[in-house]
């Protein structure tokens, strides 16, 4: 934004050089990043092939960790939960008051919706943080790949 001499702002009169400038710029990041991760692809298969050895290495050894000159390797076990079935759970949930199996965060969306049906007013311990950002998209005709 330009100001003019009684210092409120004007709007700049090339704001098309400045999307398709943005546009470019955006363009050229996308395609380095998909020649990135094209170089580090078989790098990332390596990897998971010396990942998988590490791990039958100590499988076969009956070790958890093995520690080298060069480095140490530790088997660790980490777990997480998925729902096949979230109705089922959210049932189990309510009906055996079993909240505490539940990760405690609200929903960004069902509260703005619930204030909305409330006069503003969020749901008690609720705040939500806006941040403004600009979304800018190429023209239909020049998509970048």
């Amino acid at each position: 934004m330009v100001t003019n001499g009684n210092g409120r702002g004007v709007v700049d009169p090339r704001v098309d050089k400045l999307v398709a400038d943005y546009i470019d710029v955006r363009n050229h990041i996308k395609a380095m990043e998909k020649r990135h991760e094209a170089e580090l692809e078989e790098y990332k298969i390596a990897l998971k092939k010396l990942e998988g050895r590490l791990l039958q290495f100590l499988e076969t050894s009956g070790q958890e960790m093995a520690r080298t000159a060069k480095g140490t390797v530790t088997s660790t076990v980490v777990p997480y939960a998925s729902l096949p079935d979230p109705d089922v759970f959210m049932d189990f949930v309510v009906e055996h008051e079993r909240h505490d199996l539940l990760d405690r965060r609200a929903n960004s969306t069902a509260c703005r919706d619930f204030a909305k049906e409330n006069n503003g007013v969020y749901p008690p311990g609720v705040r939500i943080n806006l941040v403004r950002r600009v979304s800018v998209r190429s023209p239909t005709s020049e998509k970048a790949e």
